[in-house]
C-alpha cells in the first residue's frame, strides 16, 4: 500500500504539472501566434488604407483618332507611370532625354510614350509593326485650360 501511496504522489507531483504545463504552453503560443496575425492583418489594413489615399486616380487622355488611354502617375515626379491601352496596363518606366521631352518606355512590350508641352504620342517599337498608335494625345486640362502637358521639364521651368 505504501508503495502505491508513493506512486500517486509521484504521479500528481511529476507527471500532472507537467501536462499542465505543456498545456499551458501550447495555449500561450496560440495566443501569441493568433496575436501575431492580427497584428500582422491590422498592419496590412492600415498600409491598405494609406496606399488607397495616395493611390493616384487614372487621367483620360484623348487622342486624334477618338482614341484613349489612361495614364495613372504623376508625370512631373514618378518614376513608372501606368498606363492603359486597349485593354492591358502597361508599366512604363521613366527614360532620360535630353530633348526635355518626358519619355516612358518599356522595352519588353515596346510601348513608348512621349509627352511635350503640347502633346503625347504613343509608339510601339517592337516587332515588325513598329508605329505610331496615337497621337495628339491631351489630357482633360490641356484641353480645357489650354495649358502644357505636366511635364517634367514644364515643372522645372516653372521652378525657374
Amino acid at each position: 500500500m505504501r508503495n502505491l501511496v508513493i506512486a500517486v504522489l509521484t504521479y500528481l507531483l511529476v507527471i500532472v504539472p507537467g501536462v499542465l504545463a505543456s498545456n499551458a504552453v501550447a495555449h500561450t503560443a496560440q495566443t501569441a501566434t493568433s496575436s501575431k496575425a492580427s497584428a500582422k492583418a491590422e498592419r496590412l489594413r492600415i498600409k491598405h488604407a494609406a496606399h488607397k489615399k495616395t493611390a493616384a486616380k487614372p487621367v483620360k487622355w484623348s487622342c486624334k483618332g477618338k482614341e484613349t488611354l489612361w495614364i495613372t502617375g504623376d508625370m512631373q515626379r514618378d518614376q513608372i507611370l501606368t498606363m492603359r491601352w486597349g485593354r492591358k496596363n502597361y508599366q512604363l518606366p521613366r527614360v532620360r532625354t535630353t530633348t526635355g521631352a518626358d519619355r516612358f518606355y518599356d522595352p519588353a512590350s515596346g510601348m513608348n510614350w512621349i509627352v511635350i508641352p503640347s502633346k503625347a504620342m504613343l509608339f510601339n517599337d517592337k516587332g515588325q509593326h513598329k508605329r505610331r498608335l496615337a497621337d495628339e494625345c491631351k489630357s482633360p486640362a490641356m484641353i480645357a485650360k489650354d495649358t502644357p502637358a505636366p511635364t517634367q521639364a514644364e515643372a522645372i521651368r516653372k521652378a525657374h
